[in-house]
């Protein structure tokens, strides 16, 4: 019975799996350079920022970030990676999670 019941169970998380939205791919997100990310920022006011080479819209998320609103703006237009990974707080797989399924939008070009 345990046995039907774990194959049950096991199937069920399967198809939740399936399922799942892990966001756009990397291979088929767009490449910004420095400049035309700054340029976003500054001429067009995107709420972007950079972590571990990453491009992030962070929009939709000021209004919930735990750390507050003047927090996360702080980072906008900048390279956060030292911050998000320990500077100011080290942030839980649960932020890097929701971040790279709805948040990332671009990889910035390494010179």
């Amino acid at each position: 019975i345990e046995k039907g019941f774990i194959q049950m169970r096991m199937k069920e998380l399967d198809n939740k799996q399936k399922n799942l939205a892990f966001g756009t791919p990397v291979s088929k997100l767009p490449v910004y350079t420095e400049q035309e990310f700054l340029e976003q920022v500054k001429n067009y006011k995107k709420q972007w920022m950079v972590i571990e080479g990453f491009v992030y819209d962070v929009k939709p998320f000021i209004n919930d970030h735990p750390g507050g609103k003047a927090l996360i703006l702080s980072g906008v237009g900048k390279n956060m990676t030292e911050a998000f990974n320990g500077g100011v707080y080290q942030h839980h797989n649960s932020a890097r999670n929701l971040m790279n399924t709805s948040l990332r939008i671009g990889v910035l070009q390494c010179l």
